[in-house]
């Protein structure tokens, strides 16, 4: 799996996270990194099209994956402090092949 930040590759200090009990209904995907976070005023913009704080990109990254997993019947969070890193979690409702 291939995931960039900010255009470039992720940093070693990221960390993702997939767990899924047998018997779960949904499966929950966790991404955290270490990295210079975002402030509440970014953070509240994140998922806005076309908004982006980087010099490279269109800024419709967080709108499509958020609007792909609402459609999809998941939730999408983020948190973030300055300093401190951001915490990504998408919720999802876990398929079964019958």
């Amino acid at each position: 799996m291939s995931i960039f930040r900010e255009c470039t590759p992720l940093s070693e200090t990221a960390e993702i996270v997939q767990a899924a009990a047998a018997e779960a209904t949904h499966v929950l995907l966790s991404i955290q990194d270490d990295g210079c976070g975002m402030s509440s005023d970014v953070l509240a913009r994140a998922f806005d099209p076309f908004f982006t704080t980087k010099s490279c990109g269109t800024g419709m990254g967080l709108s499509v994956v958020r609007n792909a997993v609402t459609e999809m019947g998941g939730l999408l969070r983020i948190r973030s402090e300055v300093g401190k890193g951001t915490h990504v979690e998408v919720l999802l409702k876990r398929w079964v092949e019958k």
